[in-house]
């Protein structure tokens, strides 16, 4: 992205295209890339989500607890801080160091395992308004509950459960249309 090199990923299981990945829909004059909201559709398994309750007046608990975490050498991902409550993401694999770490700091911590983080991902999403509302109104047909979501202007990420990855994933394929090959502009 920094270099500015378009990439292209397919898959070896079939003919399609597959996607482009670029820095701007404007980066390749002329070309015949159909302009898309979002590009892709991608996920991360096998995580545990952590909540851990805080009083309102403790300011310092996102620190206290992000500081304990990177002491103990466990990485955390998708963060929402709250006024009483913080929430992220660890792997699986690292949920019962993270229980026992967070409690050791006097902390109430839940843990909910076997999420997986679904993301879709595109440069032309930034600044469109309808993104988020068709991701949402995707995954509420289908009847799966978002645990968490954030976003950035390229990356709008939701957290579902494990059993429902795939179906996510797909409802989403098929909102953004992203299973059609991409057609030649006239």
């Amino acid at each position: 992205m920094y270099a500015k090199i378009p990439l292209r990923i397919r898959s070896l299981q079939s003919e399609s295209f597959g996607t482009l990945i670029t820095m701007s829909k404007d980066q390749l004059p002329g070309s015949d890339i159909e302009e898309r909201l979002v590009t892709g559709i991608t996920y991360v398994k096998d995580l545990a989500q952590v909540t851990v309750t805080k009083n309102e007046e403790d300011h310092e608990a996102a620190s206290t607890i992000f500081t304990h975490m990177a002491e103990q050498g466990i990485s955390v991902d998708f963060i929402n801080i709250g006024r009483t409550e913080i929430v992220f993401t660890v792997p699986m694999h690292k949920q019962e160091d993270v229980q026992q770490a967070i409690k050791s700091i006097g902390y109430p911590v839940i843990l909910l395992p076997q999420c997986a983080k679904v993301s879709a991902v595109g440069a032309g999403m930034t600044g469109v308004p309808g993104v988020v509302s068709k991701i949402t109104k995707a995954l509420f047909q289908e009847e799966i509950e978002i645990l968490q979501a954030t976003d950035s202007h390229t990356t709008i990420w939701v957290l579902v459960k494990e059993n429902h990855m795939h179906q996510a994933v797909n409802a989403l394929h098929q909102m953004f249309d992203l299973a059609n090959k991409q057609s030649h502009n006239a």
